[in-house]
């Protein structure tokens, strides 16, 4: 194991050396062909040396790693904001906005069938302090050359989540071949019946669709797949939260002119 974890760790500082600019670089990075019963050693030790996501496919034998970038940062913000933006409207109150947990990176293990031993660690969850269960909604961030992937991550996080992982919101960058134009869509999936993912909606953050009067892009997640089991008896479990499409562009407006990015 020891040759294995020398070459992955000897890979990831020439990756991290040569990584200076987070969307011309590569921002995901697979190894294959790792053996089951050193899979889990392998990622304790990326844990402790390297700031990287990891998700280890016991299944398929791959380890993948994704760099966080700013385009994860725009995502982190969006969604401190439309929570904080739940409680201003009072849709949920100062308590229950206190009692919710908004995690970046953090591992969370998959014991459930299909996915025994899967570890993965989402770039973005939302869970209550008071539930004992996997965080019931999930965001991944890419870019687009990483979209095969992050269609794994949401199968890997609704199939494997045992139910409790309901949601899986994806945002998609893409960086066209001029190198300085943006264009992005998000998309959100959900846990059906069977427990296989359901896509069901897809919006475009860039070029920003043109709306008319009153109409905003949305996404929405009821107050029964946010709370789980900690939902208050006062609450009606049906209300809809909203992630707010037209925000999330607000934010990454900004960052990509810092970047000197241009947005189709």
């Amino acid at each position: 194991m020891s040759e294995t974890l020398n070459f992955i760790t000897q890979e990831l500082e020439k990756w991290q050396q040569q990584t200076s600019d987070f969307h011309r670089g590569i921002t995901v990075y697979l190894f294959t062909d790792v053996r089951r019963e050193w899979g889990d050693a392998i990622f304790e030790a990326v844990d402790e040396a390297f700031r990287v996501r990891k998700t280890w496919d016991s299944q398929a034998r791959t380890l993948s790693l994704k760099l966080p970038t700013q385009g994860h940062d725009i995502a982190q913000k969006w969604v401190i904001n439309s929570v904080v933006d739940w409680k201003d409207d009072e849709i949920i109150s100062k308590a229950e906005w206190r009692g919710l947990q908004i995690g970046f990176g953090t591992t969370l293990k998959l014991p459930t069938s299909p996915f025994p031993k899967f570890r993965k660690e989402p770039d973005i969850y939302i869970r209550p302090y008071d539930s004992d269960f996997l965080p019931p909604i999930a965001f991944e961030v890419g870019w687009s050359e990483t979209a095969p992937r992050l269609k794994d991550d949401v199968r890997i996080l609704l199939e494997g989540g045992d139910g409790h992982i309901r949601v899986v919101i994806v945002i998609d960058w893409c960086l066209q071949k001029d190198g300085l134009t943006v264009t992005g869509k998000v998309d959100l999936w959900k846990r059906g019946l069977d427990g296989l993912p359901i896509h069901e909606q897809s919006e475009d953050i860039y070029p920003a669709p043109r709306l008319l009067r009153g109409q905003s892009q949305r996404l929405g997640v009821t107050l029964d797949d946010l709370f789980l089991t900690t939902l208050r008896a006062n609450q009606d479990p049906t209300t809809v939260v909203y992630f707010d499409v037209g925000q999330l562009r607000e934010v990454a407006d900004k960052v990509f002119k810092k970047l000197n990015l241009k947005t189709a």
